[in-house]
């Protein structure tokens, strides 16, 4: 068994299978003897076991409903952590010496990351490793930022860059996406930033001219299409998610308004450039995610599709289309989209 994901989905296919059969033999009467029926029983029971021994995988809905329970607390309990480091700091922090000020921000992420260690050396589910990783994490990133003012140091998209390889060294560690989300996130700031400086604009300005992030979303996107084993198998989904999300971002943002754009042309031009762009690419995601079976991919693209051709509509009718008009052409194309992609899923499944 390769992985948590395959272990998962054999569970799966077992309780579907046992759904089934206790339907048909409700349907039909028994089509297995006693016997095969028992070992039948055996087999799986044994199978789910080792399954839930080995990979901690949810053998029952109940399983599935503590799990997100878990998780969701986890998520709390981290961000409730991380408030409570930064509210701690700036509320004892003007009263310390020098010195003590960066011991104590020393401390503030050795700590966690030694709990850290320690929670996933004991569990294999690794919430608590999660919460005391998200905690180090805030603690390095607090830890930065007051060491810049103890040192009166100039703000710079560097620190984004300690960041990310920061978060992205706990993600990799310890198979935490959540971390790799934060990566993701500190590393498209820095990338823009970059990139803003080295065309002659202040480092933050990347806010106002939103293509610098297309780099990033490319990048993310091409180590989505990467594998990943172990703890890390679910990565290449946040990968593809946080780069077309990025993506769409600025595509979408560009097609309504070609304000502050780095290309040459009005800004009539601009949106014209971005419309065409974005229609490519949305067809092109929801190609891609039908053909490989990602779901992430598919959903994303049909939402940045539906976003755009609304664009385009209130381009072309809203200002001489009565507003009851408009409104039932758009149902219709709403109606139209979901035709095209019922055609599509059809397809699919006549493929498989």
């Amino acid at each position: 068994m390769p992985g948590r994901l395959d272990a998962q989905a054999r569970v799966d296919r077992i309780r579907a299978f046992q759904q089934e059969l206790a339907q048909v033999e409700l349907e039909l009467g028994d089509i297995l003897d006693s016997d095969q029926h028992q070992r039948l029983i055996d087999h799986h029971a044994a199978l789910l076991a080792r399954l839930a021994q080995q990979y901690d995988v949810a053998t029952t809905e109940s399983d599935r409903q503590l799990a997100l329970g878990l998780r969701f607390a986890s998520f709390l309990g981290a961000l409730a952590l991380c408030v409570a480091v930064v509210l701690f700091v700036e509320r004892f922090w003007g009263g310390l010496a020098t010195g003590t000020q960066v011991g104590f921000l020393a401390l503030g992420t050795a700590v966690p990351l030694a709990l850290t260690e320690v929670a996933a050396r004991r569990e294999r589910t690794l919430y608590f490793a999660g919460l005391a990783a998200l905690v180090a994490f805030a603690a390095f990133v607090t830890d930065l930022s007051m060491l810049g003012q103890v040192y009166n140091l100039v703000p710079s998209p560097h620190a984004f860059l300690l960041w990310a390889v920061f978060a992205g060294a706990l993600a990799y560690g310890y198979g935490l996406r959540l971390l790799l989300l934060a990566m993701l996130v500190t590393g498209s700031v820095w990338l823009a930033g970059v990139l803003a400086a080295l065309g002659g604009l202040y480092w933050t300005d990347f806010f106002a001219r939103s293509e610098l992030l297309l780099p990033a979303a490319a990048l993310a996107l091409a180590a989505g299409l990467a594998r990943h084993g172990g703890l890390r198998e679910r990565f290449p989904t946040v990968f593809r998610l946080f780069g077309l999300i990025l993506l769409f971002w600025v595509v979408i943002w560009l097609a309504a308004s070609g304000e502050g754009s780095v290309l040459p042309l009005a800004a009539h031009r601009v949106e014209m450039v971005y419309q065409v762009f974005g229609f490519a690419v949305a067809a092109l995601a929801i190609w891609a995610g039908v053909r490989q079976r990602w779901n992430e991919v598919t959903n994303t693209g049909v939402v940045a599709f539906t976003i755009l051709i609304y664009i385009k509509a209130v381009d072309w009718w809203w200002e001489w289309m009565p507003r009851w008009l408009f409104f039932l052409v758009l149902g219709g194309i709403a109606v139209g989209v979901m035709l095209l992609l019922n055609r599509l899923k059809a397809r699919a499944g006549g493929a498989r």
